[in-house]
């Protein structure tokens, strides 16, 4: 096997993973992805990089994704550098 072909591999892997994770949270209900996000938020704030970190890089959700609001607004009030990503419509951020 040559690393071209585990590549290779990989990418078929991180497709079907990535595949298999939109197909359960297609699944879930409006409640259910409430609480998995909440989970999500506790998990995080709980961790030790949170707990060091100064500065935090995170996203807004869009559609589906985890709601991380709570997370944003905690960093924020402990007086923590919140980056977040910004995208534009116009050519120039494509």
């Amino acid at each position: 096997m040559t690393a071209e072909s585990d590549s290779g591999d990989l990418d078929v892997a991180k497709i079907a993973c990535r595949a298999e994770i939109r197909r359960r949270l297609a699944e879930l209900g409006e409640e259910d992805r409430q609480l998995a996000s909440a989970r999500l938020v506790d998990r995080l704030v709980a961790s030790e990089p949170w707990l060091r970190a100064e500065r935090i890089a995170m996203f807004l959700p869009i559609g589906r994704e985890p709601d991380l609001r709570p997370a944003v607004e905690m960093a924020r009030t402990l007086g923590r550098t919140v980056l977040l990503p910004r995208s534009r419509t116009d050519p120039a951020g494509i």
